[in-house]
């Protein structure tokens, strides 16, 4: 008998910074996981959240010094994690804008990893779909049926058409029993609304491999 490998543990590390500029300050607080334990896959993981915390940290000092955007007034980020097993990690990550002038803003991001080969997976590995376009499809019927039980995703001239463009098989996450598509604020509803998430039941047999990082 094998010996069952135990998933990783995810802990938060922080970036915190008040950058000035033009007599202001700007409260910067990153926050970005990191795996327990050793190997290629969790050096790897643990690479790209490091960086891609560095390089939000960069975009705000440049951004905060841009005379042709408005000037920032806090940013925050931070991430949830959708499942953490032996063999795949996923979670989302939101980044938080606000300025002086206009609503805050969030970003949703989202990895699902492979933690045997430290590669990125791809959403079909948990679907039945084989390909972008039976995942359209599938989101365009959702999307249909979730709008008909809700008053504040309604339908309207090219609905669809919008659903097909925007399904993103990046924008996704997974938990134990379900798969989540997620669509960004101003595609499937009013901006104010937030993310448009449709639900999916997940495939048992996982086995294909992962897709590696970019």
């Amino acid at each position: 008998m094998g010996i069952k490998k135990e998933p990783p543990q995810v802990t938060a590390l922080c970036l915190e910074e008040t950058v000035r500029f033009a007599g202001s300050e700007i409260p910067v607080r990153i926050e970005y996981p990191r795996l327990s334990g050793s190997g290629y896959a969790v050096r790897r993981i643990n690479r790209f959240y490091a960086h891609a915390a560095a390089a939000l940290l960069r975009f705000v000092r440049r951004t905060a010094g841009s005379k042709r955007r408005s000037p920032l007034d806090a940013v925050r980020a931070g991430f949830t994690v959708a499942c953490c097993g032996a063999r795949h990690l996923s979670l989302c990550r939101q980044i938080t804008c606000r300025t002086h002038t206009d609503a805050p803003e969030t970003l949703q991001l989202s990895e699902t990893w492979d933690l045997q080969t430290g590669f990125l997976c791809q959403p079909y590995q948990f679907l039945p779909h084989r390909n972008l376009r039976a995942l359209r499809k599938t989101a365009v019927d959702l999307a249909a049926a979730q709008a008909d039980k809700s008053r504040s995703v309604q339908p309207a001239s090219g609905y669809a058409a919008r659903i097909r463009r925007s399904t993103d098989p990046k924008n996704y996450y997974v938990t134990d029993t379900e798969v989540f598509l997620f669509f960004p604020p101003g595609t499937l509803a009013p901006a104010d609304e937030g993310v448009v998430t449709l639900r999916l039941a997940r495939r048992a047999d996982v086995s294909a491999p992962g897709k590696e990082a970019r």
